[in-house]
């Protein structure tokens, strides 16, 4: 074992805490950078609810009908004139009825003109809007509408019309709606005021 005195010693030791000292105060590594975590420029795709499909109401095609054979007709309606509307591809003309032309202007018994023709489809629409009709077929006309007779909510739609004064029996109609039109002509409704005088502009 070896022992260090006086002076020397001192010296020694000295140097001993100095070498120490400095060996403590060695330089740092510099420490290595991380990696950039690499982030996707593109956003993963969304999963998107399926579109809910559109239930199509099916069209009856044209032509399609047979005569004595009830069919059942869905709104919407496209009012051609006071017995005539379409459905589909098909125009039906309810059956046993005269009405007056779309465009038909009457004279009231007090001389007046009026736009008895406009009336006369406001009145179909309202008898037929939003509601179903059982309609048997009764023959296919020239122009390729189909006669037929008509019930919404079981209630016959010419007669109602006939009733309101807005159509009246034809002439071949065998008395189909006789008591309707009576009455009707009884109390002035519809064109029964003025007495069916009317004229089609154009």
């Amino acid at each position: 074992m070896l022992v260090w005195s006086g002076t020397g010693g001192l010296v020694l030791a000295s140097l001993l805490l100095g070498a120490l000292f400095m060996l403590d105060r060695r330089p740092q590594l510099p420490e290595r950078p991380r990696d950039p975590v690499l982030r996707p420029s593109i956003s993963a795709p969304v999963e998107r609810a399926p579109e809910a499909k559109v239930q199509e109401r099916p069209v009856e095609p044209a032509g399609s009908v047979t005569p004595d054979q009830p069919l059942e007709l869905n709104p919407p309606f496209l009012i051609v004139d006071g017995l005539t509307f379409s459905v589909g591809l098909n125009t039906y003309r309810l059956d046993g009825l005269t009405g007056p032309p779309a465009t038909a202007a009457c004279r009231s018994d007090e001389g007046h003109l009026w736009a008895c023709g406009l009336q006369a489809r406001a009145a179909l629409n309202n008898v037929i809007q939003r509601k179903s009709l059982v309609c048997t077929p009764s023959r296919t006309n020239a122009d390729g509408s189909v006669q037929a007779t008509c019930t919404a909510d079981g209630i016959d739609v010419g007669g109602q019309l006939t009733a309101q004064g807005w159509a009246r029996p034809a002439a071949d109609s065998e008395g189909l709606y006789k008591a309707e039109a009576k009455e009707a002509e009884q109390d002035l409704r519809g064109l029964w005021n003025g007495r069916w005088t009317f004229s089609s502009p154009g």
